[in-house]
């Protein structure tokens, strides 16, 4: 500018450039995302690395479930202080839930495998250190994931939440309200299922045969929908406060969680199991007709469904 003034972003006297405020908070936010992201990640690393060197000369697997529910527990607590000062009523939320679900599935699979004796999954794998050590990778790798809604959640700072929100409007209300619903439904679909087979299995008389009660008549994995249906429910109220890209993110929590559980470990096989142990059974093949595999249907949760 003419006549001696200031040029625009410099300060008088031959200073730096003024930082724009709005670049500043933005790699404030960044720097805290990083920390929490890096904190997350050394918690996971180090309880599954510690669950496993106790574990390994043991030859033992009962330490397997306890550790991924130790390692959500550590990685929630090491993913709020990335949200800054204090957190906020919706971090607070999303944070309890997970904890809630971590707390509830590891006292009941604890309980399972110290009942029963063994995890059939690991015959062959626990005398194998090097086996034993990828089955906690995996794990690690599960939790990483998984955990990755409330992981971005948590580093976002009050404002930047506050925003985003108000942004989306009623279409943040919406996925907020929907994904408080999913989560309910499939954590109490979830805990019903498991109590329900528990106390089947609890009862001599029903050794060796296969639950056709309860929520077991509305599908034939009601556990396993359960648990899905409550993770996208957790991505969808997650989402309803992240940016795009980073809800792009957060949705490979629920997609994880539906590709084990419907093509790797879960579904497939207990399937395979079931039709190696009853498929010959007149009574197992009626009610694989009448029963969907997963997703309950309005005619079986009625009763209304025919054998086929």
């Amino acid at each position: 500018p003419r006549g001696g003034g200031r040029s625009h972003g410099v300060a008088s006297g031959g200073g730096r450039p003024h930082s724009h405020p709005r670049r500043v908070r933005r790699a404030a936010t960044r720097g805290v995302a990083a920390q929490g992201a890096l904190g997350v990640v050394l918690a996971d690393a180090f309880v599954h690395v510690a669950g496993w060197a106790v574990s390994a000369p043991l030859a033992t697997e009962k330490l397997y479930d306890l550790t991924g529910s130790v390692a959500f527990l550590a990685t929630a607590a090491s993913s709020l202080p990335a949200s800054g000062l204090s957190a906020t009523a919706r971090q607070l939320a999303l944070t309890g839930a997970i904890c809630c679900w971590t707390l509830r599935l590891g006292t009941f699979l604890v309980y399972r495998v110290t009942r029963d004796g063994e995890d059939r999954r690991f015959r062959g794998v626990r005398e194998q250190p090097l086996k034993l050590g990828v089955y906690f990778f995996v794990s690690a790798v599960w939790v990483a994931v998984t955990s990755l809604p409330m992981v971005l959640v948590n580093a976002q700072a009050a404002a930047q939440q506050a925003a985003t929100l108000q942004a989306r409007g009623a279409l943040g209300s919406l996925m907020t309200a929907a994904g408080v619903v999913a989560f309910a439904a499939g954590l109490a679909l979830e805990c019903i299922a498991d109590w329900q087979k528990l106390r089947f299995r609890a009862k001599r008389e029903n050794k060796d045969k296969f639950i056709t009660q309860g929520v077991w008549a509305w599908s034939r994995h009601p556990n396993y929908a359960g648990e899905i249906a409550l993770w996208w429910g957790v991505f969808l109220f997650a989402a309803a406060s992240l940016s795009a890209p980073q809800a792009c993110a957060a949705a490979a929590s629920p997609a994880l969680v539906t590709l084990l559980l419907t093509k790797v470990s879960g579904v497939p096989l207990l399937e395979r199991s079931g039709l190696k142990r009853w498929g010959g059974d007149a009574e197992y093949k009626a009610y694989r007709a009448r029963t969907p595999c997963l997703w309950p249907d309005p005619l079986s949760v009625l009763g209304l469904k025919p054998s086929m």
